[in-house]
């Protein structure tokens, strides 16, 4: 009769387990990485490289990278991404929002009055709606050139910029600019543990503050329909 029970236990256990192998489980969470704002009389901008990551695998998986995650504390890298540059334009009465995806980029920074950055080493310009290849003099020009606007500056040839906006302290960080004459603030919000969000707001003299970008970091596990759809 022992014999029978363990042998039983043994099915149940083997069943539960290839049962846990071939079902999914599925995870979903937004990132962004930092953000920077550059203005000058006339308009100002913020880039923000935003990313999408999901994490799925077999039921068994999953309690494997539990058991590793507590064991080693080591976090499970993601199994897909991507990535997209948001950037929004600040005139003296408007905001324009703009979706560069499937970008990455480093290095923002103002040169002869324009917006460059790096996209795997290659040096790309800001034309207003979006990111073009430099030419082979602009590159030359931008690699001879002894001085360079910084992450954080304030007045470099006109251009003014300031870097990891959204890296501060918990609470709200106002960044005071004055575009076209007039002044506005942007806001980083950014929210503690467990809410995990972060948000972006306009504030204009006389005007109630108006949110133009919202990110929740939370992460949460969502069915297969749901995860095909996030990373389309």
């Amino acid at each position: 009769m022992t014999r029978i029970v363990s042998l039983v236990v043994v099915v149940l256990v083997l069943l539960g387990v290839c049962a846990m192998a071939y079902f999914n489980r599925y995870a979903v969470a937004w990132t962004d990485h930092a953000g920077q704002i550059l203005w000058n009389a006339d308009e100002a901008y913020l880039f923000i490289q935003v990313g999408r990551n999901g994490w799925r695998g077999s039921y068994l998986r999953y309690v494997v990278r539990l058991a590793n995650n507590f064991l080693f504390q080591a976090g499970s890298p993601p199994t897909e991404t991507r990535r997209a540059i948001q950037v929004f334009k600040f005139t003296s009465d408007g905001v324009e929002e703009y979706t560069i995806p499937d970008t990455g980029i480093g290095g923002l920074t103002t040169f002869e009055g324009n917006i460059y950055a790096r996209e795997g080493g290659m040096l790309i310009r800001w034309t207003g709606r979006s990111f073009v290849r430099s030419t082979d003099e602009e590159d030359q020009r931008f690699r001879a050139a002894t001085t360079k606007a910084g992450a954080n500056f304030d007045n470099v040839n006109g251009w003014s910029g300031r870097s990891n906006v959204l890296n501060r302290a918990f609470g709200d960080t106002e960044f005071k600019l004055v575009v076209g004459g007039r002044q506005l603030s942007l806001i980083a919000h950014i929210s503690s543990y467990p809410e995990q969000w972060k948000a972006i707001d306009i504030k204009r003299p006389g005007r109630e503050p108006q949110r133009v970008w919202y990110q929740d970091q939370s992460g949460k596990y969502v069915s297969r329909k749901e995860y095909e759809a996030f990373f389309k």
